[in-house]
């Protein structure tokens, strides 16, 4: 994903199938990425669709975390 972005395309994540995940695995998958981006050219450049709202709304909250710890 990070090759891709830095590539200057986006990058759009299918949540479909994903039933559970733990904040670690986020943090790990977009936090991070998140924060070296920035939260505007982030959440401007790669989406999330399909999915449980559970799993959606464990990604913004990590999301929103790290930003805040930043």
């Amino acid at each position: 994903m990070a090759g891709q972005l830095a590539a200057g395309r986006n990058v759009k994540v299918t949540l479909d199938g994903i039933e559970d995940i733990t904040p670690s695995c986020v943090d790990e998958a977009f936090g991070k990425l998140s924060e070296v981006m920035g939260a505007e050219a982030f959440g401007t450049r790669v989406s999330f669709e399909g999915g449980q709202p559970v799993v959606k709304t464990l990604i913004q909250f990590v999301l929103r975390t790290r930003q805040r710890s930043a």
